[in-house]
């Protein structure tokens, strides 16, 4: 069994939050991924009440049937998922008032492992911390909106009426899982095959996505008040080879992150690859001969190394640390503490090592 728990402070009052959570037919405004959320039966919602949705996850469909199996009006509703839906899960939200008209909204998610299995490469740890990451994105999600609302409500009290709205548009990078979801996405998508063949370019495992979200200022017109992301595109030319090496220019889709679908193929036309080398791994670099002139370094440690590792978590003598590694700041280390005395001492959140 799987257990998932996301906390989210939001700035409207607990009323209001609930009322905007037990509608379904907003969750596509807020959960990444949802295509569409309707119920099957009729109002006011209330145990037995039940619903359909459809949502969309690393390249695949997943049809959810629900059913409400517990309702404190104003406070608490319990979904769980019908026999023949994709996989068994139980969903609770909770929102409490916090003070000053805030709510705190509490999703808790049990699941059995077939959840992880169905939504992740691997059932592994790194897979329920994948997941975790999801849930804290959708918890962001219900956040944004809330944000969103309070901007037309003050637009409304200032003008009389609500000003077109021009939404927060972050630029940052799409976050780990959001770009499995894309590539597993584009690497399907018929239009995105169909152009990379007509290039020459038929092994769909050794192409790569490096997703980016737009500022706001240069969204294309069509697709404002959407979140919107533009790909550039390389190849490795053999397996291990550096990608980076290689760019598919003239080829930029452009997509949309919250719904993961191709908007856009973005072809301006075929432009022929670089040709210069770019590759540094030894067996791609052609009459590279390797220097004979060094003497043998040997590393022995016949008792083990001192260290534990579990995951992603090192913990050494009175030391403790989660390695972590992206693809903008490469080796990040959290939650770095030191254990003195008996009291854990925070040493740093986060540090991160640039070249």
């Amino acid at each position: 069994m799987i257990h998932i728990e996301v906390r989210v402070d939001i700035d409207r009052p607990a009323a209001e939050v609930f009322e905007y959570l037990e509608e379904v037919e907003n969750n596509p405004r807020w959960l990444s991924g949802m295509r569409s959320s309707t119920w099957t039966s009729q109002s006011p919602v209330g145990v037995g009440s039940t619903y359909a949705q459809v949502s969309q996850f690393l390249g695949r469909q997943i049809h959810t049937s629900f059913e409400v199996t517990r309702h404190e009006p104003g406070r608490l509703i319990t979904i769980e998922s019908r026999e023949g839906s994709s996989f068994p899960i139980t969903v609770t939200r909770i929102v409490e008032p916090d003070g000053d008209g805030r709510a705190r909204v509490t999703e808790l998610v049990d699941a059995g492992v077939e959840y992880l299995i169905f939504n992740l490469p691997t059932a592994d740890a790194e897979g329920v911390r994948c997941l975790e990451e999801r849930h804290e994105l959708a918890a962001e999600g219900l956040r944004g909106e809330a944000r969103r609302f309070r901007h037309r409500e003050a637009q409304r009290k200032l003008y009389g009426a609500e000003v077109v709205r021009r939404p927060s548009h972050i630029a940052r990078e799409c976050d780990q899982l959001r770009q499995r979801e894309m590539l597993a996405m584009l690497r399907r998508d018929p239009a995105v095959v169909a152009e990379l063949a007509a290039r020459g370019i038929t092994d769909m495992d050794r192409v790569m996505f490096d997703t980016w979200t737009y500022g706001h200022a240069l969204i294309p017109e069509q697709y404002r008040g959407r979140r919107v992301g533009w790909v550039d595109v390389w190849y490795r030319a053999a397996p291990g080879a550096n990608p980076y090496a290689h760019p598919v220019n003239g080829l930029h889709p452009v997509v949309d992150l919250n719904r993961m679908e191709l908007l856009d193929l973005g072809s301006t036309g075929r432009v022929d690859p670089p040709r210069v080398m770019g590759e540094y791994v030894p067996r791609h670099i052609p009459g590279y001969q390797a220097r004979d002139d060094v003497r043998p370094l040997e590393i022995s440690q016949p008792d083990g190394v001192s260290f534990q590792l579990d995951g992603n978590a090192v913990s050494w003598q009175n030391w403790s640390l989660r390695v972590g590694f992206n693809y903008r700041e490469g080796l990040v280390l959290h939650q770095v503490s030191y254990a003195d005395g008996g009291r854990v001492r925070p040493i740093a959140p986060g540090v991160r090592w640039r070249r």
